[in-house]
């Protein structure tokens, strides 16, 4: 969905990068128990900000041109930045987040919009895993399990979700990150 477009996976993977580094030194600096009271309100924030995507696009298309391209892709990038920053620091719901995030900026085709998120996730997560294998903190069975659920759950879902209606998908974000956002707080109390 994405393969040639150079310039935007360049434009995705630099905030990436940099912000999925930023949020795995934070998450390492706060500790456990910080970390545990944050997480469920942060899934709630990101699927707040997921189903309120329309009117917020709304705002955006008002202070923002249409044909302005350069200050939507100053937008998506501080943004990128931003969410990088959480996935590094916690990764669950990142991904609502992102689709989010492209759908504001203008972005309108979730098969692109997805390729766009699994390329930039593959960017945050990389960087994250660097700094926690360097800093020691990776349980090596657990990782290897989790690598091979993300993996195939990954391909089966970009598989999946081109065959489904795009707001049966968009419906199935919103059931996931309240769940999450749920189960994550119920957790931590």
């Amino acid at each position: 969905d994405v393969a040639g477009d150079r310039k935007e996976l360049l434009w995705m993977a630099l905030p990436s990068l940099a912000g999925g580094g930023l949020g795995a030194l934070l998450v390492l600096w706060v500790g456990n128990r910080t970390f545990a009271i944050v997480v469920p309100w942060l899934i709630y924030g990101a699927t707040a900000l997921f189903v309120a995507q329309a009117p917020i696009r709304r705002f955006v298309d008002r202070r923002i041109a249409a044909d302005a391209h350069r200050r939507r892709r100053a937008l998506q990038v501080v943004m990128q930045f931003a969410i990088s920053i959480y996935g590094g620091f916690f990764g669950a719901a990142m991904g609502i987040l992102m689709l989010a995030m492209l759908g504001l900026v203008g972005h309108d085709n979730l098969s692109r919009m997805n390729g766009l998120k699994n390329f930039a996730g593959v960017c945050i997560n990389l960087t994250a895993a660097g700094i926690f294998i360097a800093g020691g903190q990776v349980r090596w069975p657990l990782a290897v399990a989790m690598m091979g659920g993300a993996i195939v759950g990954g391909y089966v879902a970009a598989r999946a979700s081109r065959r489904v209606d795009p707001k049966w998908v968009r419906g199935l974000v919103v059931v996931v990150g309240v769940v999450m956002g749920t189960y994550t707080l119920v957790k931590s109390i």
